[in-house]
């Protein structure tokens, strides 16, 4: 049997929730450079939410949530792989990745060398994963992930990559779980808002 777990709004948030707009309305934000830049981003974030409600697709939804989250995250420092790496496994992974340069740096072609050399910087040293990023951007903001929350999030990634790549989703997150992410990068975005007309940096 289906367990629908409750979702408990104040009366102000559900009031924005469930506007057609979701938050534009709502949405005010000074005109400096930085913060025209935050805004953007922050709207683009709005509006593919206001389409994974909009829509009845099951693709689309999943896809315009992902869409919505990979906005909200921009700007956002996260870590490094070659930092998770560092973090997670020390002198083994320092190692590790030494013995890979140094096998490397032993090519005799020097363009497949450098090729080779290029994708091992730009993968380790390359952007911070979109988890790390939000993982970033909750640390900042008055918020917590729950262990239901990030695996949430784990479910709505792979059934985004499985999708995009015309691949068969072993586990398809249902319409509750679809409900509850909404629901959650609402309140995301909510308190990143109040943040940037703070004058929240991304430091």
């Amino acid at each position: 049997s289906l367990i629908t777990q409750p979702i408990i709004v104040d009366e102000e948030f559900s009031n924005l929730l469930n506007k057609d707009n979701v938050l534009e309305d709502f949405f005010y934000l000074d005109k400096s450079e930085d913060k025209n830049k935050k805004a953007e981003d922050l709207l683009q974030a709005i509006v593919w939410l206001n389409a994974s409600l909009k829509t009845e697709n099951y693709k689309e939804k999943v896809i315009s949530l992902y869409n919505c989250l990979e906005f909200l995250v921009t700007g956002e420092k996260g870590k490094l792989l070659s930092q998770e790496l560092h973090l997670t496994y020390g002198a083994e992974y320092d190692v590790s990745i030494e013995e890979i340069r140094r096998v490397v740096s032993e090519i005799k072609n020097e363009e497949l060398r450098e090729r080779i050399s290029g994708v091992i910087k730009s993968s380790f040293e390359g952007n911070s994963s979109l988890q790390s990023k939000l993982e970033a951007l909750i640390e900042r903001l008055p918020l917590t992930f729950e262990s239901r929350d990030w695996a949430l999030f784990n479910k709505l990634k792979q059934n985004r990559q499985r999708l995009i790549h015309n691949k068969k989703i072993s586990a398809p997150i249902t319409k509750q779980e679809l409900n509850e992410l909404f629901h959650l990068f609402s309140k995301v975005i909510i308190y990143r808002i109040i943040d940037v007309s703070n004058g929240g940096e991304n430091d």
